[in-house]
């Protein structure tokens, strides 16, 4: 539970420190791959619902909440059957959260999200912290649910 609670702690700090740090930037960090440039985001991916900055702190609330309730459960019924929750899951729902709250930091207090963070080498759209966190949490949950999650699976077997 420290470790979930000190990886979102870390992934929230990482995210806002950035966001501060390369706000009004605009430079080549690695040319020809990666550029900072500076961009005010009204919208979620890809600027999906642009301008419905209410609508998407709020779904990132009850986001936020079912995360975490679901975090809750599955720990729970974990630890009654005397298991251990994989790392994955963990670690991969926790960059989910702290991904997820950062972004939702941005909504609540500057009305977008503050991204910077562009692939010269391809038409992608400009991302931060946030995403990467987001991204690299569905992956961690999806390795745990395909590879470490046996629930599922006891159950078929006991039929």
């Amino acid at each position: 539970m420290i470790t979930f609670a000190l990886v979102i702690a870390l992934t929230i700090a990482l995210d806002l420190i950035t966001k501060a740090v390369f706000t009004d930037a605009n430079m080549s960090f690695i040319p020809g791959f990666l550029s900072i440039i500076y961009v005010e985001n009204r919208g979620a991916a890809w600027s999906f619902l642009y301008g419905h900055v209410a609508l998407l702190a709020t779904v990132s609330i009850i986001m936020v909440a079912g995360l975490c309730t679901w975090y809750w459960w599955i720990r729970r019924s974990t630890i009654r059957d005397g298991k251990k929750l994989h790392w994955t899951f963990n670690i991969g729902i926790a960059l989910l959260i702290g991904g997820a709250v950062g972004n939702l930091y941005d909504r609540i207090f500057h009305g977008h999200v503050r991204d910077f963070l562009s692939f010269d080498f391809v038409d992608f759209p400009i991302f931060n912290l946030a995403d990467v966190f987001i991204i690299s949490g569905i992956i961690g949950i999806l390795l745990w649910v395909l590879f470490f999650d046996k629930r599922g699976k006891e159950a078929q077997n006991a039929a």
